[in-house]
Formats: C-alpha cells, sequence, structure tokens
C-alpha cells in the first residue's frame, strides 16, 4: 500500500488464478496433443479448448471479457477513453481500477 498525493492510497493486486477462471472462447481453438500424453495411433489427433490457457494470445482478451462483466455488473464505469480504466463513484467513496493483463491497481482516497 502506497499512499499518492493528497492521500489517496494504492494497492497493487497480482491476480495468480487470472487464467484459471478466464473466459470461455468464441472461436473453437485447437492445440497438439501435450508430450507425454499421445497415445500410441493417435499421434494425429489435437485437443479442442474449452478454456483458455495462459500461453494462448485469446487467453487475455477472455480474461479481460470476464473481468468487465463482474466490474460492470458490480457498479463500476468503463473509461470511454481508456479501456483499462474502471471508476466507482458514490457519496460515500470513490475507487479507481487500473488493469494491466492480470496486474491490477486500486486507487482511493484516504477515508476511514
Amino acid at each position: 500500500m502506497r499512499h499518492l498525493h493528497h492521500g489517496w492510497i494504492v494497492h497493487q493486486l497480482d491476480i495468480k488464478t487470472t487464467f484459471l477462471h478466464d473466459g470461455d472462447f468464441h472461436d473453437e481453438v485447437y492445440v497438439s496433443q501435450p508430450h507425454g500424453f499421445v497415445e500410441k495411433g493417435q499421434e494425429n489427433k489435437v485437443c479442442r479448448l474449452k478454456k483458455s490457457l495462459y500461453s494462448l494470445r485469446q487467453a487475455r482478451r477472455a480474461w479481460h471479457e470476464k473481468i468487465h462483466a463482474y466490474l460492470v455488473a458490480h457498479g463500476f464505469c468503463k473509461s470511454p477513453s481508456e479501456n483499462t480504466l474502471y471508476v466507482k463513484r458514490s457519496c460515500d467513496y470513490f475507487l479507481v481500477i487500473i488493469l494491466y493483463v492480470d496486474d491490477m491497481l486500486l486507487i482511493r482516497p484516504d477515508v476511514d
């Protein structure tokens, strides 16, 4: 936790389980069989993914779609000019979330 100008507080989070719970694919994605799991006589078969994997290009997009839906459902507004910036404000509090892949900054005024 760090304090910013005007006493605002920043929390930095690294979401370790991001790609364990990320979204579903919209397109069909196939990968070759993992080494050590290829059955004899089945070497030419591939695996169809139902969920994304960390190293795939589509994984970041699937994760962003899932976290976006969650934040909007919980009252956050996405910035029209910055895709990674979400704001939630009410009379009692003000909270800013900035996303970068599986990292997140939570920024809020220092209010009890």
